[in-house]
């Protein structure tokens, strides 16, 4: 398999539609996951509170984004490859440190 591009994951970066029904997680293994499932696209994260945290923005295009979740959650998830998974994992990690290396940049 040939290594993942960045812009495998993620969405146009124009604005999403606003019409297109979106999913706001915190968690980095089920955003990879939806990733990998092809159940869902990439749009951003966006720092919460002091920018520790963080929250994934994703496409939930069937609106059944909680569902997904509780089943993720239940270990009930459509199998993912894991490679794929491990590279949808390192995608959102360096987004997450792109966006507190933005955030730390306006703080100055």
């Amino acid at each position: 398999m040939p290594p993942v591009q960045s812009s495998q994951f993620a969405a146009s970066f124009n604005p999403p539609d606003p019409e297109l029904k979106l999913q706001r997680n915190l968690n980095l293994n089920y955003s990879a996951a939806m990733l990998c499932a092809d159940l869902a696209s990439y749009i951003g994260v966006e720092p919460i509170g002091s920018g520790k945290d963080v929250v994934f923005i994703l496409t939930d295009p069937g609106e059944n984004g909680e569902e997904r979740l509780s089943q993720f959650n239940a270990g009930i998830f459509p199998r993912v490859n894991p490679k794929l998974f491990m590279e949808a994992r390192s995608f959102l990690q360096k987004e997450v440190a792109r966006s507190r290396s933005k955030m730390a940049v306006t703080r100055d």
